[in-house]
């Protein structure tokens, strides 16, 4: 089923090619692109016997309610209960060749959403699932979904949003693959010039994790332009990954006294971008800048976050048995590592 999910996506001109902007690529079949930055998202299909439910109608390309219906799927991605109809464009001619299957949802006559399959080869992916407003809390999504699954031998989904889950596992769809996209964001080292980003980022980290870090979002408040700026020159780098213009992932190191370590310090990223493989992509960074002045890179990580814990360790950090206070006066206590491979 792997191997026939990719070559749809491919025939959609969708290659598992992180350097295409319309790449896409399952990550069971790909391995090897486990560490390119990603935005993921579970794959469900039609893998075993569903049940149809009972509650939406497929269209037919002469019906004249094409239109609104399409106009229904926008005004619920809108989150706007008003539905106007819409231009059907090539879509019934694409419904005669069989390449595009429309269901509508419809209380008391009048459409109220609408979801989408385009069949090629056997596979047929079912998106376009949108219920407006008003309408929603009803289980259409599912409904939805279920009138699609004859569409094609495999029909599969791609679940954006928690909600979508749900509506698929309900229309009998299983869970088989995760979905991978090219992860948005760009990575750059911050310069003094980038203190506002960094300030910004930093005071976010600091209200949505304070047991990460020994210093205090009251003391980065108090802070002053100038010591913003002072602390992107000089010996201590700080990375920045940024998505639409704004920081949504940071870390930086920080060479040590004895001239032989340097600590990963500042690690953080946004609960939006989470998942898409920015820890790991900072960190690469940081220790490529450690290796090449010649220092073996460590950092400390809060006892009991478990997250945190197993990436590091994943990247080849272990425990030296180590532990003090996160801060003082602290209860908390943090457990040191120290990079064992590169």
């Amino acid at each position: 089923m792997w191997r026939a999910i990719e070559a749809y996506a491919i025939s959609l001109g969708r290659p598992p090619n992180p350097a295409s902007e319309e790449a896409e690529w399952l990550g069971e079949l790909h391995p090897e692109l486990r560490e390119v930055p990603s935005v993921r998202f579970p794959v469900l299909a039609n893998v075993g016997a569903a049940s149809r439910l009972d509650g939406a109608e497929l269209l037919t390309a002469d019906d004249p309610r094409l239109g609104v219906v399409i106009g229904a799927m926008g005004a619920g991605f809108a989150s706007s209960d008003r539905v106007q109809a819409q231009e059907v464009l090539d879509r019934r001619d694409r419904i005669r060749a069989g390449t595009l299957v429309v269901a509508g949802a419809f209380i008391d006559g009048r459409a109220v959403g609408g979801a989408l399959a385009t069949p090629v080869g056997g596979v047929a992916e079912i998106s376009g699932i949108a219920v407006i407003p008003s309408a929603r809390g009803r289980g259409l999504g599912a409904v939805l979904m279920s009138a699609l699954l004859d569409s094609a031998d495999l029909v599969f989904t791609v679940a954006t949003s928690p909600g979508a889950v749900a509506a698929a596992r309900a229309a009998g769809l299983a869970d088989l693959a995760t979905a991978c996209f090219p992860a948005p964001g760009t990575l750059r080292r911050l310069g003094p010039e980038d203190w506002r980003a960094y300030r910004e980022i930093r005071l976010r980290a600091l209200t949505d994790s304070p047991d990460s870090f020994s210093a205090t979002h009251a003391g980065a408040l108090a802070m002053p332009e100038t010591q913003w700026r002072e602390r992107l020159v000089g010996p201590s780098p700080v990375w920045a990954v940024f998505e639409a213009g704004h920081p949504v992932s940071m870390g930086g190191g920080f060479p040590a006294p004895d001239g032989a370590t340097a600590q990963v310090v500042g690690m953080w990223t946004a609960p939006e971008a989470r998942g898409r493989g920015y820890a790991r992509l900072l960190l690469r960074e940081i220790i490529a800048w450690t290796t090449a002045a010649g220092r073996t890179a460590y950092l400390q990580v809060t006892e009991g976050n478990a997250a945190a814990r197993a990436l590091y360790v994943e990247c080849g950090f272990v425990p030296t048995g180590e532990r003090s206070p996160l801060r003082e006066g602290s209860d908390l206590r943090v457990e040191e590592f120290v990079l064992t491979r590169a």
